[in-house]
């Protein structure tokens, strides 16, 4: 029956970088550019926070003021609302809210009154509605738990509703509920009442109708008997119209809320649920129809959707689900099927497509882990993978197949992490990947082949990373490129070719990136272009050429960065020089830090 009643009411502040002088100056901040308008001023020592703390609202008015000493918050402290009425008074010692604090509406009503001990809660407060009703009565206490202060509830609470009448009333020790416990409607008349022994409901509890209230054996709801807080029998039931339903534990039962939605039905029996029950949500539709023995679910058990239709059913015997059950789309179609053993899946299970009601997987489960075998498929019906499971993790071989029905790729799991020799293929049944993996990372000499049979790549993987020489291929068997891996990087002298297999480019990589003289040529065979690299930017001379050799123009680049967190850039710089054909000099261009002079 808790309720949190400590309202929010202190002014959050808006916080704008300004340099803390270390003299005792003030330092003000203004809401407007003319500094008409103060926001904020605050006294520093030292630079720190010493002295006078004062905010306002941009209509001049004084939202906030206090005073610091030494960085933390002393003395009084009150906040105002945008129109000038008292909002807050709190007190601090040491930066801690400590003694009295009241807050108030905006019509100027009390809100809240309490006192604080090392900023926590203590002693009495007393809440009040805006029309001035009383709201709350709680009592606190502030022990030391732990080497932290905390606050507990201790001693009588009242709560109310807005027009006066009590909401809920009792007694709270080391911040559990004890003792005699009361909770009323609106209008004021008794709704349900019994007793708690460390924060438990114990013994009898009554329940009243809201209607009518007089001697609890005319007019009463139901009684119970607490054995645990969430175990009771029901020993007696009324219906509206005073007829006795259950006496003494046996007899036909509806429990409904406080706002008269039905939400079990059933009977009793030793006043503990027995035979056919149903259950209503609070919206009203029926969600399940199940079987009771002994208060326990036991027996045929039907949960719905919201239409109506079936969501799922199966079995439950000792209050768990326990033999087949099947579960369904509301659409009608079945979802999956299989058996529950004490709530966890066990056995075979067979799971269904939502689109068209094709089977989707097969397999065991034991202790609600995926075991043995499991077979998936695609919606059309076609195998997609297989292979086995040890408590709930993918060990021993697994395959993979297109929707063609050949494989994409098989080999072994280990612990859920491939391991040893993979395979894998393409569409056409071409082998397009073959190495190894240790604990799931690609290890030691990999290989690939393109859709047509011929090499597409090979080389070495550490902890799937490359390493050492790499070579990749074309389709027509030319070499592609061919180089060092370091780190997973590129390092030293790399080669590129075209597919016909004559010379594309060729130079140096250190750590990643182009590094030194990179000499680029025409598929023809000639020369096309020479270019200086640092930290992967074009960097020095620059030269290019004509197919039949001669010069067509030369420059330079220079590289530079604002700071030494920023990027490298390439900036041409000096004299660039173009040429016809003929080594005439047609044109002659100079830059200064990548600017045209």
């Amino acid at each position: 029956m808790n309720r949190f009643l400590f309202f929010c009411l202190c002014l959050t502040p808006l916080y704008f970088y300004t340099p803390i002088p270390s003299s005792a100056q003030p330092v003000i901040t203004y809401w407007d550019k003319e500094s008409t308008l103060k926001q904020t001023e605050e006294n520093f020592k030292n630079g720190i926070q010493h002295g006078r703390f004062a905010q306002w609202y941009k209509n001049g008015q004084l939202a906030k003021e206090g005073n610091y000493d030494i960085g933390t918050e002393k003395g009084v402290w009150n906040a105002w609302y945008e129109d000038g009425k008292l909002k807050s008074e709190e007190q601090y010692i040491s930066g801690r809210k400590t003694g009295r604090a009241m807050y108030y509406y905006q019509n100027g009503n009390s809100a809240l009154t309490g006192y604080y001990k090392q900023n926590l809660q203590d002693s009495i407060w007393l809440g009040w509605f805006e029309n001035e009703k009383k709201k709350s009565v709680e009592n606190f206490k502030v022990v030391e738990s732990r080497n932290n202060w905390i606050s507990l509830k201790e001693g009588v609470f009242q709560y109310y509703f807005s027009n006066g009448n009590t909401e809920s009333e009792g007694f709270f020790k080391n911040d559990k509920l004890e003792g005699k416990f009361s909770k009323y409607f609106d209008n004021g008349k008794m709704q349900f009442q019994g007793e708690y022994k460390n924060g438990q409901r114990i013994g009898k509890w009554k329940y009243w109708y809201q209607e009518k209230y007089d001697e609890f054996s005319k007019s009463g709801k139901e009684e119970r008997q607490y054995l645990s807080d969430d175990d009771y029998l029901v020993l007696n039931f009324w219906l509206k119209n005073g007829t006795q339903s259950v006496k003494d534990g046996n007899g036909p039962y509806t429990f409904s809320d406080v706002s008269g939605v039905k939400l079990r039905e059933g009977t009793l029996k030793d006043g503990r649920e027995s035979g056919e029950w149903t259950l209503w949500n609070h919206e009203g539709w029926k969600e399940h129809v199940l079987i009771f023995a002994n208060g326990k679910k036991e027996g045929k058990c039907t949960n719905y959707f919201k239409s109506g239709k079936v969501k799922s059913e199966g079995v439950y015997s000792n209050n768990k689900k326990n033999g087949y059950w099947k579960f369904y789309l509301e659409d009608g179609k079945l979802e999956m099927e299989g058996t529950l053993q004490d709530d966890l899946q066990s056995g075979k299970w067979i799971y269904w497509h939502a689109k068209n009601g094709g089977k989707e997987a097969e397999g065991f489960y034991n202790n609600d882990k995926q075991d043995s075998l499991w077979k998936y498929w695609y919606e059309q019906g076609m195998m997609w993978k297989n292979g086995n499971y040890k408590e709930g993790k993918k060990n021993g071989w697994w395959e993979f197949y297109h929707k063609n029905g050949k494989r994409v790729e098989a080999g072994k799991f280990l612990n859920d992490k491939q391991d040893s020799l993979w395979t894998s293929w393409h569409e056409n049944g071409q082998v397009k990947d073959e190495g190894a993996f240790k604990k799931g990372l690609m290890d030691g000499k990999w290989a690939g082949w393109h859709d047509n049979g011929s090499k597409n790549y090979e080389g070495i993987y550490a902890d799937s990373v490359k390493t050492g020489e790499w070579q990749y291929f074309f389709k027509n068997g030319k070499l592609y490129q061919k180089g060092v891996y370091k780190n997973g990087k590129q390092e030293g002298y790399w080669l590129y070719h075209f597919n016909t297999g004559i010379l594309e480019s060729a130079g140096n990589f250190v750590n990643g990136e182009r590094d030194g003289k990179w000499t680029f040529y025409y598929e023809t065979g000639g020369k096309y272009m020479e270019e200086g690299h640092k930290y992967g930017k074009i960097a020095g001379d620059m030269k290019t050429w004509y197919k039949d050799g001669k010069i067509q123009s030369e420059g330079y680049y220079a590289i530079s960065r604002p700071n030494e967190k920023a990027e490298w850039v390439s900036l041409k710089h000096g004299d660039w020089i173009f040429y016809d054909q003929k080594g005439n000099v047609i044109r002659k261009d100079t830059y200064k830090s990548g600017v045209k002079q």
